[in-house]
């Protein structure tokens, strides 16, 4: 299992893909130093970068944590790329594995509730937002033919375009409940 984990930081795409100023971390990473690494990535984290980006940044973060030697805070950072980047196969499987290590209870347990979680989060905010738009404008469109041309039809469709509203509205609202549960950065302290 640990072999599995490893090849996963080792052999992630991830790193080719963050900006040009996170290739002094890329180099450390690949040299063992993962405390540079950690350092550097950790002082683009509060730059402004492109959602994909980010969830990149915070996941390299996660491994060069777990390689340190600080599990908890690996599955502090891989919570955080996840927030950011919720559908990285990499980022749930490195998750998984760092809690499983640490004796913790999966994230997904498969069960009704996590898969429905895993459901509703699965999308990022501008995606709900949009998703939310979209369902109302055609609830709009559905309302003026009913409003202009009437009948049992218009009216079906009303309702059936309202429950779609209602289903679209669940991933944002989700995220706007969970928004202040940001997972904390886990330090050690000192001995």
């Amino acid at each position: 299992m640990l072999s599995l984990f490893l090849a996963l930081c080792a052999a992630t795409p991830a790193f080719e893909a963050l900006p040009e100023d996170g290739s002094a971390g890329i180099q450390a990473y690949r040299q063992g130093a993962y405390a540079r690494a950690s350092a550097h990535w950790r002082q683009l984290v509060d730059e402004s970068l492109a959602d994909e980006d980010r969830a990149r940044l915070l996941y390299n973060l996660g491994n060069a944590a777990w390689r340190q030697g600080e599990p908890l805070q690996a599955v502090a950072w891989y919570t955080s790329s996840l927030r950011v980047g919720p559908r990285s196969e990499d980022t749930w499987a490195n998750l998984e594995f760092a809690r499983s290590e640490l004796g913790l209870e999966p994230f997904d347990r498969g069960d009704l509730r996590s898969t429905l979680r895993r459901l509703v989060s699965s999308l990022r905010p501008p995606e709900a937002r949009n998703l939310l738009l979209g369902a109302l404008v055609l609830w709009g469109i559905c309302l003026l033919f009913e409003a202009t041309r009437g009948g049992r039809f218009w009216r079906a469709a009303c309702i059936a375009t309202l429950a779609l509203v209602f289903l679209a509205a669940v991933p944002r609202l989700y995220q706007l409940a969970t928004a202040s549960e940001r997972p904390a950065m886990i330090v050690a302290s000192p001995a």
